[in-house]
């Protein structure tokens, strides 16, 4: 969730530091009822919460999230938020735009006053969608070689064969 995400990208290397734990209980009481409904694991990175809405079990979630913490190349950081979902509000884009990272892009539904912000046309709160529907409005893969944000300029094909792997699809 917002508040969570926000803290943790505020210090990295503290939470990514810390031991990964595992509760039953959220703070966030939409994720708490679908918790119910549909049990996942919920970590805790001190007061930190990741959720493992893809997992079931700890041990899986733990697995993959320190092979993949461990991948991590902290000289070459881009981070992404999403406003419009998972309880973000004005403050927390502002608190985004503060954070000291040069690669830096927040999506949204509307339109906001923000220079790291982008308003997607099809905005969609599911995330994998929601990442690919990024690459048909936005020139993400200028944003990975220079870090400027701008409008895809009319490409309708993804070349690289990794980002095409990646997304499962050719964005037409």
């Amino acid at each position: 969730m917002a508040p969570c995400y926000l803290k943790l990208l505020a210090a990295p290397r503290h939470y990514f530091n810390q031991e990964l734990e595992f509760t039953s209980q959220t703070k966030y009481k939409k994720l708490q009822e679908l918790n119910q409904k549909r049990p996942y694991p919920i970590g805790l990175l001190g007061e930190v919460e990741v959720h493992f809405l893809h997992y079931k079990s700890q041990s899986e979630a733990a697995e993959k999230w320190n092979r993949r913490k461990n991948r991590i190349d902290w000289d070459h950081l881009f981070v992404k938020f999403c406003m419009d979902k998972d309880y973000a509000t004005r403050q927390c884009l502002e608190a985004f735009q503060r954070l000291p990272y040069k690669n830096k892009i927040c999506f949204s539904r509307q339109d906001y006053l923000s220079p790291v912000n982008y308003r997607l046309h099809g905005y969609v709160e599911d995330g994998a969608r929601l990442f690919t529907q990024s690459f048909r409005e936005v020139d993400m893969l200028e944003w990975f070689r220079s870090g400027d944000i701008r409008p895809n300029s009319g490409w309708n094909r993804v070349v690289n064969p990794f980002i095409g792997r990646f997304l499962k699809t050719t964005l037409q």
